[in-house]
C-alpha cells in the first residue's frame, strides 16, 4: 500500500473534483502532483514554468546546486545540501531553499513527536548533517559579532576562514572586521540526537540585543566579482570542494609553481604528487601553512603504552593551528580516538633572542622546535603549555606539534611572543610564519610518504619510515614499545635491503638479525 497522505485522506488541494494522487505528473515521485507542490510552495518552480526545478532536464545549472541558473540572479537565501549521516559522508539525500525569509536560519524543534521537523522528507529525524552554502552580503564595513543558537555542533565560514564553533547550546563571537560587499560563506550543522535547532543572530556593538541575520544578506549564487556569473561556474572547482578556485588563491591557496592555478588543478592533469598532499612534489616545500596528517590513536594515558599513531587517515594542509570546538577535522576523520601530527618550517621574522611558544589543547599536545622536545604535555590532559627558545631571526628552524583527542572537546592552537614583544598576550603564530616542508628523513630528495608508497622504506603503517623513527629500541619497528615476531617479519621482509638496517651499513642481514634478537622481548 502507498502510505501517502494526500491518497489516504482523498485530498483535493486545487479542489478541482480530481483526488491529488489521481491528477497531473509527479516526476519527483512524492505521490503529490508537481502542480500542487509548486501551488504549496513557488520557490520549487522559480522560473514559473509550471515545472519542478529539480526536474527540469533541459535547464542549465552550471555550478550544480539544484536552482536553475536562470533564477539565481538576486535570489535571497541559502542552499541546504542535506546528507542522511552525521558527518557529512555518502551522497546528498536533499537540497533545498533555505534561510531565504526575514529571520534567515531559524530552525528550532525541541517536540519531535509526531514527525514535528523542519528537514525535508527522506532526511532522518536524527543523526543527519547539513551544508548550507552561498553569498553573504556585508552592508558596512565593521566589526561583527555573531550568534549561533545550534543543536547539536554547527560551524561557520566566511572566505574560507572558520570564525567559530557552536556545540550543543549557543555561542557568540567577535569581533570580525568584515569589508562591505560579498564573501562566500558556509554553515555546517551535525545533529546526533534529541533536539534539533538552528539559528544565527548577529549585531554590530560588543553589548546589546542580537537581531535575526536576514535572508536578504544571503544569495544563493557566489559571484564575488559581481559580474553577474556563477564563480564556480567562471573560474571552476577543479578539486571539488564547492569553493570556486579563485576563491582558494585569494586565500592563500597552494600554487606553489606560481602559474596562476592551484597545485590541485595542475595535478589532476599530470603535476607529480606522489604522496598525495594536494601540492606539486618539486615546489611544495614553499606552501605556507604546515603539513597535517591525521590518524587514529593507539595506547592511551599509561606512560607504559602511551597515545600513538595508528592508521594514517588523511593528510592536508593547515594554515595555522588554531581550532576549537568541533568538527575542524578532515573529512573521514571520527571525533574521538584521533591524533594529528603538523609538520614544516618555522621562518623567524628579523628579530633574534628569546621566542615564547604556548600551547592550548584538549586532549595532550607535544611541541618540537628545532628538533628540541620544548613543551610536553602528552600524557597531562587537557590544558595550556609554555616554552621558551633562543632563536636567530630570517632563519629556517624544523617545527613539529603532535596532538591527540580522547573524546569530548576538540582543541589545538599555537602562539607566541617574539623577543621585543611584552605586555600583550600571545598570538596565532600566522600562516606566512610556516613553510610546508614534508619529512624526508633519508634526504633523498624524495618526500617520506613517496618512499613508503613506492616501497623504498618501509613503515608500521603510521606513516613514519622505520629507519627514521625513534623508537624504545632499535628492533621495535613496529613501535609498540616490545620486540616480538611482528618486527622479525618486518626485518625479514626487508632483508637484502636498507629499510630495516640496524648497524649502519645500509643492508639487512644477519647482523640485524642479530641485533633484533638481543632486543627480544620489553624494551628498557
Amino acid at each position: 500500500m502507498i502510505a501517502n497522505s494526500n491518497f489516504i485522506a482523498g485530498i483535493d488541494a486545487n479542489s478541482n473534483g480530481v483526488l491529488d494522487i489521481c491528477e497531473g505528473t509527479d516526476c519527483n515521485g512524492t505521490f503529490v502532483p508537481d502542480s500542487v507542490e509548486i501551488a504549496q510552495n513557488p520557490s520549487l518552480d522559480c522560473n514559473a514554468n509550471v515545472v519542478l526545478d529539480q526536474c527540469e532536464s533541459v535547464a542549465i545549472d552550471c555550478d550544480q546546486n539544484g536552482i536553475p541558473d536562470s533564477c539565481e540572479t538576486g535570489l535571497a537565501g541559502l542552499v541546504g545540501s542535506y546528507y542522511a549521516t552525521d558527518d557529512f559522508s555518502g551522497p546528498v539525500v536533499a537540497r533545498r531553499l533555505d534561510a531565504s525569509g526575514p529571520l534567515g536560519l531559524d530552525f528550532n524543534v525541541t517536540d519531535q513527536s509526531g514527525g514535528n521537523t523542519w528537514q525535508p522528507s527522506g532526511v532522518p529525524t536524527d543523526y543527519f548533517s547539513v551544508r548550507w552554502t552561498g553569498q553573504l552580503n556585508i552592508p558596512v564595513t565593521g566589526n561583527y559579532y555573531f550568534q549561533m543558537q545550534s543543536d547539536d555542533t554547527a560551524t561557520m565560514r566566511v572566505d574560507t576562514t572558520l570564525l567559530f564553533t557552536s556545540n550543543t547550546g549557543s555561542a557568540e563571537r567577535g569581533p570580525f572586521l568584515l569589508t562591505a560587499g560579498v564573501h562566500l560563506l558556509q554553515y555546517d550543522l551535525r545533529e546526533f540526537g534529541g533536539d534539533q535547532r538552528m539559528r544565527v543572530r548577529v549585531r554590530m556593538a560588543e553589548t546589546g540585543p542580537w537581531d535575526a541575520l536576514p535572508g536578504s544578506w544571503y544569495r544563493t549564487r557566489v559571484d564575488l566579482n559581481s559580474n553577474g556569473a556563477s564563480d564556480l561556474c567562471e573560474f571552476g572547482d577543479c578539486d571539488d570542494n564547492k569553493v570556486p578556485d579563485n576563491i582558494q588563491l585569494a586565500q592563500g591557496g597552494p600554487d606553489c609553481n606560481g602559474n596562476g592555478k592551484l597545485d590541485a588543478c595542475d595535478i589532476a592533469v599530470g603535476a607529480p604528487d606522489c604522496n598525495g598532499n594536494g601540492a606539486i612534489d618539486t615546489c611544495e616545500s614553499t606552501v605556507n601553512g604546515l603539513y597535517g596528517r591525521y590518524f587514529t590513536a593507539l595506547g592511551g594515558s599509561d606512560p607504559a603504552d602511551p597515545f600513538r599513531p595508528g592508521t594514517l587517515l588523511r593528510k592536508r594542509f593547515d594554515a595555522t593551528i588554531d581550532f576549537s570546538g568541533g568538527n575542524w577535522f578532515p573529512d573521514g576523520v571520527p571525533d574521538n580516538d584521533v591524533i594529528a601530527i603538523w609538520t614544516g618550517t618555522l621562518v623567524t621574522p628579523n628579530e633574534s633572542g628569546v621566542y615564547q611558544f604556548h600551547t592550548d589543547s584538549d586532549d595532550g599536545c607535544r611541541l618540537y622546535v628545532d628538533n628540541a622536545l620544548v613543551i610536553d604535555r602528552w600524557l597531562g590532559g587537557s590544558g595550556t603549555g609554555f616554552a621558551t627558545k633562543t632563536l636567530q631571526g630570517q632563519t629556517t628552524y624544523s617545527i613539529r606539534m603532535e596532538f591527540h583527542e580522547g573524546a569530548g572537546e576538540q582543541r589545538a592552537s599555537l602562539r607566541w611572543l617574539l623577543p621585543s614583544q611584552s605586555g600583550v598576550a600571545p598570538a596565532i603564530i600566522p600562516s606566512s610564519a610556516f613553510r610546508v616542508a614534508t619529512p624526508d628523513c633519508n634526504q633523498n630528495g624524495q618526500p617520506d610518504d613517496c618512499d613508503i608508497a613506492n616501497g623504498t622504506l618501509p613503515n608500521p603503517g603510521d606513516g613514519i619510515p622505520i629507519p627514521c623513527a625513534t623508537a624504545p629500541c632499535p628492533g621495535d619497528f613496529n613501535r609498540d614499545g616490545v620486540v616480538t615476531g611482528a618486527d622479525l617479519g618486518i626485518l625479514l621482509g626487508a632483508w637484502g635491503g636498507a629499510g630495516a638496517d640496524l648497524n649502519g651499513d645500509n643492508v639487512t642481514n644477519g647482523a640485524d638479525l642479530g641485533i633484533l634478537l638481543g632486543e627480544w622481548g620489553i624494551c628498557n
